[in-house]
């Protein structure tokens, strides 16, 4: 018969393999996920341009040169999908030791900063195709949309792609540096990257400083 002890190291070990099961499986998911989405964007994008490109331009009195906004939309959506996909398997590889303090403080600030620059991608998707479509249906039978409206959605997609794009770069700015310092940047101290340039820096000042206080003397 097995011990007590036998058991409960038994009961663990299952229980840590459904935990690493479970883990795996939602970084897995995620990672899936944007992937599909990527490809489906892409679809989507090149739809637009064969089909509704033209159409577009008819209904709004706009040179198809005019509209490279939305394309320009379109490839953001399709390249952050693609960055976002990895940090999945980024966060999956690198936090993998939950009972870590310092570990799970680094991944908290991770997942922020991949949070919101999910959450900023989802806005610009959904404008580039659900609402861009919207405006498209509400004024297909007039045949035209009203110049103000167009002009109103043009800023707003304009101004979406912008802030994405800075997201992901800050995101993909931050994976490269790692996270070891991320507590002392978001308490405003300097990061092991910056002291060094804030002393040199700081130094340098303070040499001129009495450089030129010796020449006023």
């Amino acid at each position: 018969a097995k011990k007590t002890g036998e058991y409960d190291g038994e009961t663990r070990r299952r229980e840590n393999a459904k935990h690493s099961l479970e883990r795996y499986m939602h970084y897995f998911e995620r990672w899936d996920a944007h992937n599909k989405a990527r490809e489906k964007a892409r679809k989507d994008a090149a739809q637009f341009e064969q089909e509704s490109l033209d159409k577009l331009s008819d209904m709004t009195k706009t040179p198809t040169s005019q509209l490279k906004f939305i394309k320009d939309a379109w490839r953001q959506v399709i390249e952050c999908r693609r960055i976002l996909k990895w940090t999945y398997a980024y966060g999956y590889y690198s936090f993998a030791d939950e009972e870590d303090a310092a570990m799970s403080q680094r991944r908290q600030f991770f997942e922020f900063l991949q949070g919101d620059a999910e959450r900023i991608l989802e806005q610009l998707h959904e404008w580039a195709e659900i609402r861009l479509r919207q405006l498209r249906d509400e004024f297909q039978e007039a045949g035209l949309i009203p110049l103000e409206r167009f002009q109103d959605f043009r800023k707003h997609l304009i101004g979406l792609t912008d802030v994405t794009h800075g997201s992901f770069d800050k995101l993909v700015a931050q994976l490269e540096r790692g996270f070891e310092d991320m507590h002392k940047r978001y308490a405003g101290q300097p990061a092991a990257d910056e002291a060094g340039s804030s002393a040199a820096a700081a130094a340098n000042g303070a040499g001129g400083s009495r450089a030129a206080a010796a020449a006023a003397g």
